[in-house]
Parts: C-alpha cells; structure tokens; sequence
C-alpha cells in the first residue's frame, strides 16, 4: 500500500484539507460547487457533459480509451504520468491517467477503468462513471493534487 508524507497528506495540513480551508471547499466556496457554479455543473454546461459532447466521451473517441490508444492504457505503458487516488483513511485506492487536456481516466489497482473526468472552468474536473452519470467532482486543493467530492459535495477523497 502506498502512503503519502504528512505535508502532502490533507488529515495533517489544514492547508489542503477543505474540512478547514474554505477556499477549497465546494461546501463554503461557491465557485467549487456545481450546484451554484453552473459552469462546472454538466447538467447545465454541454461543453462538459459526455453525453452532450461526444468528443470527450470515451466512448465515442477512441484517442480517449486506453484500449485504443496504447500511451494511455496503462498495462502497455507503466511509465506514463500516474497520480494516485487516496481514501481518507490514506488507502491508495487507484490511479488516474491524463488521457489529454481535458479529460482523465481513474482506474483501479486491477487497471478497470472506473471513472472519467472532465476538465472544468474551476480547475478541477467533473466525474462520470461508465454509464456518463455525473457521480463527483475534483478540486485543486491549491498545492499538491486534488480533493474528490461526492455530489452532496462530502469529501471523499484526494489524489496526489
């Protein structure tokens, strides 16, 4: 299992913990938050929605999928740029994989693709699972990665 130094590690900076930074937060900063940044919201912004725009579908754009384009697909290419996707209690639970500019690939231990995000105004990016429900989002925690959010906007997670 893979683990973080403390001042990476949001549970021992407050700095990058949006429990008690409110820049970071989407529960305190508006402009995190889909529910009333409606540029970040899918639901609202075609540009970011998959189901709307078939360019950033990884479905429908095989530059996209890791099984079409071999420097993304982690099994033929281990020394791509990986990021690490941390549950709170600082368990590496997966990877994510830069596909292009605006989208990521977050896969598991197993290399199943789990989830896909979408580059959003606010720096982050909305996540969708395979169906392309809308299910999360990433934030800049301002200095080494992202926070992961539910859609109540509960932290649920980070990448590092």
């Amino acid at each position: 299992i893979m683990t973080i130094t403390a001042r990476k590690d949001p549970r021992y900076n407050e700095a990058i913990n949006p429990k008690y930074n409110e820049k970071i937060s989407p529960k305190s900063n508006r402009a995190l938050n889909p529910k009333y940044n409606l540029g970040i919201n899918p639901h609202f912004n075609a540009s970011i929605n998959p189901q709307l725009n078939t360019s950033i579908n990884t479905y429908f754009n095989n530059t996209l999928h890791p099984f079409f384009n071999i420097n993304i697909d982690p099994h033929l290419n281990p020394l791509g740029k990986k990021n690490i996707l941390f549950d709170l209690d600082d368990k590496a639970v997966g990877f994510l994989v830069e596909a292009n500019e605006s989208v990521i690939l977050l896969f598991d231990f197993n290399f199943n693709n789990e989830l896909f995000g979408v580059a959003t105004p606010s720096g982050g990016y909305a996540l969708f699972n395979e169906e392309t429900e809308f299910v999360g989002h990433l934030e800049s925690d301002s200095a080494f990665g992202f926070n992961r959010f539910d859609l109540e906007d509960n932290w649920i997670g980070y990448v590092r």
